[in-house]
């Protein structure tokens, strides 16, 4: 009788509850603990070389539209196009890292994107996807297995891609899109002139 009473203080469906609660709480940052950080990322060719880019900063991916030239614009900015009522430049990185030109095909794209208050449209040959990279499988930047200055260049993820109809082990070389942006090179100051 004495043991009944002792039981009867416990709201056993309440401490049921706590123990369901605590064991999902148990699985889920067990679960939290063994996801890797992963970087949501645009890729694409230039050149011979496959890049990429933060998703986040890219805004929209479009054909090629007729782009008009402007005078006076250092050779990497092709001139301006309209979209949607907004005159956005557009860069060739290509031009600008001094990589190889090829001819731009149907499947040439401008990747339009936005960081901080810089805006354009950036010249692609072709865009692959947009992907997941482990945050934890990109290598840092080497030297001299890119012409890209080493400032723009974030590291490396090491590929499988799609080259000439053949699978083929590339680098898969990921910009740091903002510093490209901000850039010297790509940023003008009309109160200098």
């Amino acid at each position: 009788m004495a043991e009944k009473s002792k039981l009867a203080g416990y709201d056993t469906q309440k401490i049921l509850e706590q123990m369901k609660e605590e064991y999902w709480r148990g699985l889920s940052e067990a679960e939290a603990d063994t996801q890797e950080a992963q970087l949501q990322l645009v890729t694409f060719w230039l050149g011979d070389e496959f890049y990429a880019v933060d998703a986040p900063l890219c805004k929209s991916i479009i054909k090629v539209p007729n782009i008009v030239r402007v005078p006076q614009v250092p050779e990497h900015v092709l001139g301006v196009v309209n979209l949607r009522g907004r005159i956005t430049s557009v860069v060739d990185l290509r031009r600008l890292f001094q990589l190889k030109l090829n001819p731009l095909s149907e499947l040439a794209r401008l990747i339009v994107v936005e960081a901080g208050e810089v805006s354009t449209a950036l010249v692609t040959e072709r865009v692959v996807e947009i992907t997941n990279r482990p945050e934890a499988g990109l290598q840092a930047p080497m030297t001299g297995s890119t012409q890209v200055r080493a400032e723009f260049v974030k590291g490396y993820y090491e590929e499988e891609a799609e080259v000439e109809g053949q699978a083929k082990k590339v680098l898969l070389i990921y910009l740091d899109l903002e510093k490209v942006l901000n850039s010297r090179e790509l940023t003008v100051d009309y109160r200098a002139r």
